[in-house]
């Protein structure tokens, strides 16, 4: 049955080395197993699930783990969104796949600096200078590039056709969504 399957699928999770922060989004959006759904959306940041005395156990030695913890996102109830495991430099989909960045540091820190900055956003000199190190920002010079970059972006996360994950603001861009990272020190610098 699909509940027993999200149950399995939910245990070799959270038995795994490394958490699969793709496979719990999907699992927490599944309408169809709550009791897997309801631990997907705890393990993901949710304090409002209500959990009993043996969900709070298990999800506490999960976390307990090395590389688990709880992502940084939205607070308030659980909703469907996507995410950064900063120390793989991946990001993971609503529908629960990865999308791969370690091969790609220039995209992989536009889009760590469009999450560090949040709902604000950034402008076009502050991404300039956190993605190619470069000090002054010319209109001229380098706004083609930076356009590239987003748009290259947003293929790779499956959002070209109507952006919702990167927007474009008057004067930069900004990530939108439930988007919550994993493992990322805030203080930490851009470098891949």
């Amino acid at each position: 049955s699909p509940r027993f399957a999200a149950d399995a699928e939910l245990r070799a999770v959270m038995l795994a080395p490394r958490p699969d922060w793709a496979a719990l989004e999907r699992l927490a959006g599944q309408g169809h197993a709550p009791g897997a759904a309801r631990r997907a959306r705890a393990l993901l940041g949710d304090r409002t699930v209500p959990l009993d005395l043996v969900d709070r156990a298990v999800l506490d030695a999960a976390q307990a783990r090395p590389h688990w913890g709880v992502p940084e996102g939205p607070d308030g109830p659980w909703q469907p969104g996507w995410g950064l495991d900063v120390p793989t430099c991946r990001a993971w989909l609503p529908d629960g796949r990865w999308v791969e960045l370690q091969t790609k540091p220039q995209l992989w820190r536009l889009l760590l600096t469009l999450a560090r900055a949040g709902e604000a956003g950034c402008d076009k000199e502050v991404l300039l200078r956190a993605v190619w190190s470069e000090a002054d920002y010319h209109p001229l010079r380098h706004d083609n590039r930076l356009q590239a970059t987003v748009r290259n972006l947003r293929l790779a996360l499956d959002d070209d056709e109507s952006p919702k994950r990167v927007l474009t603001l008057a004067d930069g861009y900004r990530v939108a969504g439930a988007l919550r990272r994993a493992g990322d020190d805030p203080r930490a610098s851009v470098t891949h």
